[in-house]
């Protein structure tokens, strides 16, 4: 203290100190969310020296330091099968359609058109952390369960307007009547429903280091990417349809609505999780035979490219 007052400098930088084990991602937002609190309660402004000194005393890196399992089909349907059909539904939109958890929960009835084909989920730019709003697709196979999840949606919400009414009675929150979410639960209950999955099916591994799960809700995200791109669906289609900042007016202005269409239906097969395990081995091996004949490509290119560079130089010689 000095003058019998905290120094809030000395404060930030014991804080960075702490936060030195954590995720480098995740205490770079700890410290932002700390430093705007300074700046805004006590009116103060950091220096540059100050700033340099903060940030050498957070973790380096800007990867995840959380060594992930592999989100595989398999692995999917193991998690599905411990699930309720609300939860199913849930799941196999996000892994359909790349979006994320806190987009999809805030999703309303009129969001989803369910009589085109592929369904189309309409992300309004309220529900997005950028601002922008987007559009994405789900599976025929995510569309199945989410339709028989809508006929029990009433009743879902009836039973838990009930719980409500104890609860409230407790003093805790309750449900209301008129919710539109086309999930009417929040994120936390989400998690939840995700972690007893995982527990059930005797997936629930942790990292060493950061004793962090290594199957979480966002690798849904990862699996919509890495499945597209593998199909051969173009890079800014891939990162429009989940979303991403500076690929959707290009993606768009690029192709047409029909276009994008086309080339998530020839992804769409990729995205499906309940399939025969003939039919998933079939595709793995013809993936294994395009990556072949990709490596085959481009050792041919190069080759082709060497004897061109030959060529020219005995043409400069002569």
């Amino acid at each position: 203290c000095k003058d019998g007052r905290r120094e809030w400098f000395k404060d930030l930088l014991g804080f960075a100190a702490y936060l030195h084990r954590r995720p480098p991602k995740t205490a770079n937002v700890y410290m932002t969310i700390a430093k705007s609190w300074i700046e805004y309660s006590l009116d103060v402004e950091l220096t540059r020296r100050q700033e340099r000194m903060i940030q050498g005393r957070l973790p380096k890196g800007n990867r995840a330091r959380t060594e992930e399992a592999e989100l595989t089909r398999s692995v999917l349907r193991k998690l599905l099968a411990h699930m309720l059909l609300h939860a199913r539904a849930l799941f196999l939109l996000l892994a359909s359609s790349g979006i994320r958890i806190g987009e999809a929960l805030q999703l309303r009835l009129s969001d989803i058109d369910l009589d085109k084909d592929p369904a189309i989920v309409k992300v309004r730019g309220e529900y997005t952390k950028t601002g922008d709003a987007y559009y994405s697709f789900i599976s025929k196979e995510a569309k199945e369960v989410l339709e028989e999840w809508l006929k029990q949606r009433d009743k879902y919400l009836e039973a838990a307007l009930n719980r409500g009414k104890g609860l409230a009675k407790l003093g805790r929150g309750m449900k209301q009547a008129e919710d539109d979410r086309l999930f009417p639960f929040s994120v936390k209950v989400a998690n939840q429903i995700w972690i007893r999955a995982l527990r059930k099916a005797g997936l629930e591994e942790r990292d060493p280091s950061t004793k962090r799960r290594t199957l979480h809700i966002h690798m849904l995200r990862k699996f919509f990417q890495s499945q597209l791109k593998y199909a051969g669906v173009p890079e800014d289609i891939v990162e429009a349809l989940i979303g991403h900042r500076g690929y959707l007016d290009e993606a768009y202005r690029r192709y047409t609505k029909q276009q994008i269409i086309e080339w998530y239906q020839k992804g769409e097969p990729y995205l499906l999780i309940n399939v025969p395990r003939e039919i998933t081995e079939i595709q793995t091996h013809f993936q294994n035979e395009v990556e072949e004949l990709k490596r085959r490509v481009e050792d041919l290119t190069r080759k082709l490219t060497d004897a061109n560079s030959i060529a020219l130089q005995q043409m400069n010689m002569n």
